[in-house]
């Protein structure tokens, strides 16, 4: 992963090449707070990662300063996000663990999951399996209690890297097959921090299986409900 890129000094990003409606926010301050973290988000879509930062700061501040506690939880999300890609786990743990507080001080059930499952992955990239382990079994609940099937799908590829590291290559196999077939009936994709443990999952499940006792439990995985998934998942199922 490469090295972390240096912070930049917020600035106003409301330039005149800016387009009329977003220099009208200017005057909502709450609104500005939100419009941020949704330029933020999409810069980070698009891979600019000093642009989301220097958006995701900017809302951050501006939410601490207005007590806008909701803002202030999706700005500091969407940050360790950033964090955890330009190679800073410490951080974007930190902040994780700090969106999270937030959350569960609102109540926000999806959004805890979430925040749970990304601080799953940030486990993952440290190597420790238990604990991602049970980031990803709290998120699973919540996930599924708020039909949030992509969260659901990125919990079943942190349950296959940890079984791949267990050895386990056939139940993560099944686990990377209910994965994607999850992520297929919602329609999305995995972001690339999750995208990177299934395809280490994969190669290592295909070496050690082989391509046909690999492809046999990736469809046994396609071909599970979702609720049995979770199930298996969580080990309340035969394997």
């Amino acid at each position: 992963m490469a090295d972390p890129q240096p912070r930049r000094r917020p600035g106003c990003p409301f330039s005149r090449s800016q387009p009329v409606w977003a220099r009208q926010l200017v005057g909502d301050e709450r609104t500005l707070t939100r419009s941020l973290t949704r330029l933020g988000n999409a810069a980070l879509d698009q891979g600019d990662y000093a642009r989301a930062r220097l958006m995701l700061e900017e809302g951050r501040a501006l939410a601490k300063r207005l007590g806008d506690r909701s803002a202030l939880a999706w700005a500091t999300h969407s940050l360790a996000w950033v964090t955890l890609e330009e190679g800073d786990d410490d951080q974007a743990r930190s902040l994780y663990e700090e969106s999270i507080d937030v959350w569960r001080e609102l109540g926000v059930t999806g959004a805890i999951a979430n925040a749970v499952c990304d601080l799953g992955f940030v486990a993952l990239h440290q190597d420790r399996y238990r604990e991602a382990r049970s980031h990803f079994g709290e998120s699973l609940g919540g996930s599924r209690e708020v039909g949030w099937t992509e969260t659901v799908a990125c919990c079943f590829v942190g349950f296959a890297a940890v079984a791949a590291s267990e050895g386990a290559e056939e139940p993560a196999t099944r686990l990377l097959g209910a994965a994607r077939a999850a992520r297929d009936s919602v329609g999305t994709r995995f972001p690339a921090n999750v995208l990177e443990f299934e395809e280490r999952a994969a190669n290592s499940a295909r070496a050690k299986l082989g391509d046909k006792r690999f492809a046999a439990a990736l469809r046994h995985g396609e071909e599970m409900s979702l609720d049995d998934a979770i199930a298996y998942a969580l080990g309340d199922a035969d394997n």
